[in-house]
């Protein structure tokens, strides 16, 4: 599953104003980041070339970071835990030094710095509750004495994950199908494979093949088989939302009672919202995790008050957090890797 994946390096970012073209060019990446040069001019109505130079643009302007394969953690037997810290006011250097101990982790998805009630996330891997809990345990001793209050949820099923929100292009999101449980098979070539994908998505095949012992066939069957049976669910390209002028916000909502039938209006409602960006159901004080991406504070409250609208005494409690900076993120966390 997908989890976030918003905020990049903002260092040298200048703000960016993107033309029809350029806005179709990465709604085109956004589907899949591997699709060639010469479809996207064919959908965008420019040459080959025209398509390579804005693309490498947008790189160069910092729009564009990279690129990664979306991995469904679940198909090697992980469940994914997001936890929320409330830290007491910590020094600089003291902040500085816990979250370097907190991204350090192999079972450590994502380290994401929060204004708000909670002023980090983390997004962790294990394999049941036990190692959950053994996990849980590393975390709190890294961040001793500075733990104030936290909170664990953990993560069910999505209701929507998308590269851009409907803001931003407007086409019609897909809507979040069941996933396949349990775990897929694999073997050590598949693992190295996904270990050079996993920070590289659009590598060509022919060159991961040189590096795994494979021929290019080989590689693309292999890539075609772990799609099929769900390990992969995407090639996406890593966007500066920064940049474009968007922000990132996280809403964090406890509904009462969320039976069947609501579970289904809120992913209808969710599938139409044109400021969200990820959305899934959890288990925990607050059931329900969304990520928006806007231009303002107005379109988070636009989206959170249509929601309660929608739901107006099921919506118990909720949390609005700013998404400040993100430390650390990755689909292929290193305990994965260490098949």
């Amino acid at each position: 599953m997908r989890s976030m994946k918003y905020l990049q390096d903002t260092s040298q970012t200048q703000k960016v104003t993107l033309d029809k073209k350029d806005t179709k060019i990465l709604s085109l990446l956004a589907e899949n980041a591997r699709t060639s040069y010469t479809q996207i001019a064919k959908k965008v109505g420019l040459s080959r070339d025209a398509i390579r130079y804005r693309i490498k643009n947008l790189a160069v302007k910092g729009i564009l970071q990279g690129s990664r394969v979306v991995i469904d953690t679940t198909k090697f037997g992980y469940d994914t835990y997001h936890l929320f810290l409330q830290l007491k006011l910590p020094s600089k250097e003291k902040e500085a030094d816990t979250i370097q101990k907190l991204q350090g982790h192999n079972f450590v998805k994502t380290v994401i710095a929060f204004s708000g009630k909670f002023d980090v996330e983390l997004s962790i891997i294990a394999k049941n509750v036990y190692e959950f809990n053994t996990r849980l345990d590393i975390i709190l001793n890294d961040c001793y004495p500075l733990v104030q209050n936290y909170e664990v949820l953990i993560i069910i099923a999505p209701h929507l994950n998308l590269v851009f929100p409907q803001s931003f292009v407007s086409s019609k999101s897909e809507i979040q199908k069941k996933r396949n449980v349990g775990v897929a098979p694999h073997d050590k070539k598949d693992m190295a494979i996904l270990n050079i994908l996993a920070n590289d998505a659009i590598k060509p095949y022919y060159s991961i093949a040189n590096s795994v012992g494979l021929s290019a066939d080989a590689v693309t069957h292999r890539v075609r088989k772990m799609k099929d049976n769900g390990i992969i669910t995407n090639f996406v390209p890593i966007i500066n939302y920064t940049g474009l002028s968007y922000s990132i916000y996280a809403l964090l909502l406890r509904f009462t009672d969320l039976h069947k039938e609501k579970k289904d209006t809120l992913q209808e409602l969710l599938q139409v919202d044109k400021n969200t960006l990820w959305a899934v159901h959890c288990i925990g004080k607050y059931n329900t995790i969304i990520y928006l991406c806007v231009k303002n504070t107005e379109e988070v409250h636009d989206t959170l008050n249509n929601i309660r609208r929608h739901f107006p005494e099921a919506v118990s409690d909720y949390e609005i957090l700013i998404a400040k900076e993100e430390h650390k993120y990755t689909y292929f966390p290193e305990t994965i890797n260490s098949f």
